[in-house]
């Protein structure tokens, strides 16, 4: 595991009256290098996966009522590619190493509908 991880993130909402709120979300997540398996292997490049940023943002609208939100997101702004999870297979004969990326740069739209009463 990394020895160092560092989260920020920041909100606004912004209020348009009868027609509901606005909320703007943005995130910035900073993973340190880490070994592979969870401890030092060897000095090799290939053993440490390296430190990596990322930025993800986010745009809603929610109704006055709060029945409906529509969200468009961006996560990976950036787009750099970083390791979740490096493992150091040393009994599996040509396949010493193998890592789980992280997702690359991916955006969408939400729709949300509350039905009955919700509250």
């Amino acid at each position: 595991m990394p020895k160092h991880k560092y989260t920020a993130w920041a909100d606004y909402v912004q209020s348009l009256g009868n027609r509901g709120t606005v909320t703007y979300l943005t995130s910035v997540a900073w993973t340190d290098e880490f070994p592979a398996g969870g401890r030092p292997t060897s000095a090799s490049p290939l053993s440490v996966a390296p430190a990596f940023l990322r930025r993800d943002a986010r745009v809603s609208w929610t109704n006055l009522d709060e029945q409906w939100t529509v969200a468009g997101f961006v996560n990976n702004i950036l787009d750099e590619i970083g390791v979740r999870k490096p493992v150091h297979l040393r009994r599996v004969p040509g396949h010493r190493r193998v890592i789980e990326p992280t997702n690359p740069r991916w955006w969408g739209l939400e729709v949300h509908y509350k039905f009955g009463a919700y509250r």
